[in-house]
């Protein structure tokens, strides 16, 4: 059986195109933010292996950040990969909003409901309060047909907020 780093590194290849070392990067930083509960680069810094010095791991961390985009659909294939699920889907749309001091997060969500939990798969940022539009809806829908195919669709649920024929 694979070790953990190991088999994540190889669920990640499938999913997110970098480079050896970027992806081993990626499995360093993942593994230590959930280990150390913490995105301080710092603590991460210090969890790499081998002999190179901690001020050398955290500018590495620095580069890859600089460097590397990593946007929101590299992530749903992972997790739909990491958790095993196998279409076809049943997926929620729902949005949700949130404070952060004198900020106001507003999200609409699409998740792949499965019999104990609904996993975030894909998610947009409203940059305005209150609902989301036809357009921005069938926007989300459409990065996840995009991801996983039209056919991976076995229904999708969402609440009478999300109103309009389209």
């Amino acid at each position: 059986m694979p070790l953990l780093p190991d088999a994540l590194a190889a669920t990640l290849a499938r999913c997110v195109g970098l480079s050896n070392a970027r992806r081993q990067t990626l499995v360093v930083v993942i593994l230590r933010m959930i280990s150390a509960r913490t995105v301080n680069l710092s603590h991460l810094a210090a969890a790499f292996c081998g002999p190179a010095k901690l001020t050398s791991n955290y500018r590495r961390l620095q580069r890859f950040f600089q460097h590397v985009q990593l946007d929101g659909d590299w992530l749903a294939k992972a997790l739909v990969a990491l958790l095993g699920l196998a279409p076809p889907y049943r997926l929620c749309l729902d949005r949700t909003n949130w404070k952060v001091g004198c900020k106001d997060i507003n999200l609409l969500v699409l998740c792949i409901a499965t019999r104990p939990v609904r996993i975030p798969v894909l998610w947009d940022i409203l940059d305005h309060g209150g609902s989301s539009t036809i357009a921005q809806r069938k926007a989300l829908i459409e990065r996840f047909m995009a991801l996983f195919g039209r056919s991976s669709i076995k229904l999708l649920l969402s609440d009478r907020e999300f109103f309009g024929n389209q």
